[in-house]
């Protein structure tokens, strides 16, 4: 047991793919800021402007990490607490990479922003987090329901088709997707919005979690 617990440490870290998935989040956390702040238009510069695309981008990423996470403790090579761990702190760490650079991006820039580039900044930067949590989860769910990677790792933008589905129901949606709560609470300017993203995570992540319980708590060996 403490092998497994020390091996949790360096989970992330351990299969090229997964150093992948870790550079890619650092170059869309590092280099979309600086894109958006200098290419969008003067009265879009602000701190939320910059911010909610990147941690949009960040949410494709962090699911394949929870998944990948998931799937190594339902084949046994993982701990579930460790795996779980390192998933969020991914989560926590990634979020906080594209609040940074944002930070950074929009201090070095101009803008015409009625509210200058720093309105609801913090409601903003909390709702990264958020979002980056609701990615995480249903990344993991779907490693612990789902038995092929490669499938889980297409589930990850059901929710995507799910919102094109939606589209002529947006009151639905608003409560029921990711891809369109997510962009809502990132402005910050909606505290409703955090509502419908307990909401969200309950059915994605929950959802999934409920379902592949089984495979987690009583894994039948399945195939590598």
């Amino acid at each position: 047991m403490s092998d497994r617990s020390d091996r949790g440490h360096r989970l992330l870290l351990e299969t090229t793919a997964r150093r992948w998935w870790v550079v890619v989040t650092v170059l869309i956390a590092v280099g979309i800021p600086w894109w958006l702040a200098f290419t969008l238009p003067l009265a879009e510069r602000t701190f939320v402007g910059v911010n909610g695309p990147t941690q949009m981008l960040i949410s494709v990423i962090t699911p394949f990490v929870g998944l990948l996470l998931a799937t190594d403790v339902r084949l046994g090579r993982a701990g579930v607490g460790p795996a779980v761990r390192v998933a969020y702190l991914f989560a926590v760490v990634a979020s906080a990479w594209g609040a940074v650079f944002s930070v950074i991006a929009t201090a070095l820039t101009a803008t015409t922003a009625p509210g200058g580039a720093w309105g609801n900044a913090v409601a903003g930067g909390l709702g990264g987090l958020a979002v980056q949590v609701v990615a995480t989860s249903t990344g993991l769910g779907l490693g612990a329901l789902v038995h092929r990677p490669i499938v889980a790792g297409l589930a990850t933008f059901a929710p995507l088709l799910v919102a094109a589905i939606l589209t002529p129901l947006p009151q639905v949606a608003a409560w029921v997707t990711p891809a369109v709560v997510g962009p809502v609470l990132l402005t910050g300017a909606d505290p409703l919005a955090w509502v419908r993203e307990v909401v969200v995570l309950l059915i994605w992540g929950g959802g999934y979690w409920v379902a592949g319980a089984g495979r987690i708590l009583f894994p039948r060996g399945d195939a590598a």
